[in-house]
């Protein structure tokens, strides 16, 4: 069985080169302090990342894989501000983030937090807590179980564990609703929240801390 980090190595070795930002980042981007420290929790090679320092925000890329990560070390080189994105690698399914208390204005994680049961988000979630700064933000998008689509292939590809946690040739997919995910958000949060958790179909959870 492929370890974790080969296999999303291997899942990052078909990302196209030039592949641009999203375009959620894009919007988000929009919103940030300007000269922030961003933390890209799961970014890959970093496309996301590289757009936010090419805006001249200084930024962590953290990731399982080694492999995208010296891409983006490298990509970041050749456009001239190797000095802006710096990377860590680090198994989140461990729940902590090598990361110092409030470090960051801005944590950013675009579809890599859905891979993990209760117990592991709720400690991500105190995590992400951790490393921001007062008045921080957080952007976070999940994987919605309201994509009919998406659960269907669920059910013809993973065993249901219970509900909303999928297994998968032992890696786990999550699908939590909303309200479950309000759940997991560490109550000491609150004291910095601005805006709750959104729900938008098929795929994005939002959440501004």
């Amino acid at each position: 069985m492929m370890d974790l980090q080969d296999f999303w190595n291997k899942n990052s070795a078909r990302i196209p080169d030039a592949k641009g930002h999203s375009l959620y980042a894009a919007d988000k981007e929009a919103t940030f302090p300007r000269n922030a420290n961003v933390c890209d929790l799961g970014g890959e090679t970093g496309t996301d990342s590289i757009y936010f320092a090419e805006k001249g925000h200084t930024v962590v890329l953290v990731d399982i894989a080694d492999e995208p990560l010296t891409k983006a070390e490298v990509r970041a080189n050749e456009l001239g501000f190797a000095d802006r994105l710096k990377t860590a690698q680090c198994d989140f399914s461990e729940g902590i983030l090598p990361l110092d208390n409030e470090s960051f204005d801005i944590v950013y994680s675009r579809l890599a937090l859905h891979y993990f049961e209760s117990k592991t988000l709720s400690r991500l979630f105190a995590e992400i807590y951790r490393i921001l700064r007062p008045g921080g933000q957080t952007y976070l998008t999940l994987k919605s179980p309201d994509d009919a689509a998406e659960m269907d292939f669920l059910a013809t590809t993973a065993t249901e564990q219970e509900e909303g946690v999928f297994n998968e040739d032992d890696r786990i997919k999550t699908r939590y609703t909303i309200e479950r995910l309000e759940k997991y958000l560490p109550m000491l949060v609150f004291r910095r929240v601005i805006s709750v958790l959104r729900l938008i179909r098929k795929s994005l959870v939002t959440a501004t801390m």
